[in-house]
């Protein structure tokens, strides 16, 4: 996938999704707080021709490096396959975005309507990476005692002699100290979180603000 024709393809595709800021290779939807929520365009292996879209969000209050599809799904069925040469591209993904992207993401305008996305999905994906987040959001949006069932379920999950997994139980634990001392104290935290990822992600450049509650 050629950087130029992306930029073509999403020039073209802008018109048609009134609100968003771009960001290649995502497009990125409003609002710019809380949760990254948008489009992502991922090459097809080393054929430049092809690619899949993913529609997604990752909460900010969990930090991340690199963007994340464990909460989501790509448009078109999972091996659906977009083609730059084919004429009729830029209207079939704007079909595809309104059919099987916004459902998705018009039901996570808050943190309490993600923590409900992504707790549906923590439970089929029995995923510590899903199980986070929905703990994180229910966190998040001052759900205390369902944030604390979460983290213990997450804790669960973890086994603490894999590196990244034993990080995570450290920061699930952070996390769960200070829902005790009460929600400012988590909140502060969170807020902080999502500042690293805001800017881990580069997202500044692009309205992303963290607002207080």
């Amino acid at each position: 996938m050629r950087k130029k024709d992306l930029a073509a393809l999403v020039e073209q595709l802008s018109p048609h999704l009134p609100g968003v800021r771009v960001k290649l290779p995502m497009i990125v939807f409003p609002p710019f707080r809380d949760n990254l929520r948008g489009l992502y365009f991922e090459r097809s292996g080393s054929d430049t021709e092809r690619f899949y879209i993913w529609v997604f969000f990752m909460p900010l209050c969990v930090p991340a490096q690199h963007v994340t599809f464990n909460l989501g799904r790509r448009i078109g069925g999972k091996d659906q396959r977009w083609d730059f040469r084919d004429p009729q591209l830029v209207e079939k993904i704007v079909l595809s975005i309104k059919g099987d992207a916004y459902p998705l993401l018009g039901s996570i305008q808050s943190p309490n309507e993600a923590a409900r996305v992504a707790l549906s999905v923590a439970g089929t994906a029995k995923s510590p990476h899903v199980q986070q987040a929905s703990a994180y959001l229910l966190a998040q949006a001052g759900e205390t005692n369902a944030a604390s069932k979460s983290l213990d379920q997450l804790l669960y999950l973890l086994k603490l002699d894999v590196p990244w997994q034993a990080e995570m139980a450290a920061r699930a634990q952070e996390l769960k100290a200070l829902l005790l001392k009460g929600p400012g104290a988590a909140e502060a935290q969170l807020q902080s979180w999502e500042i690293e990822s805001i800017h881990n992600l580069g997202l500044e450049g692009i309205g992303f603000t963290v607002t207080a509650r």
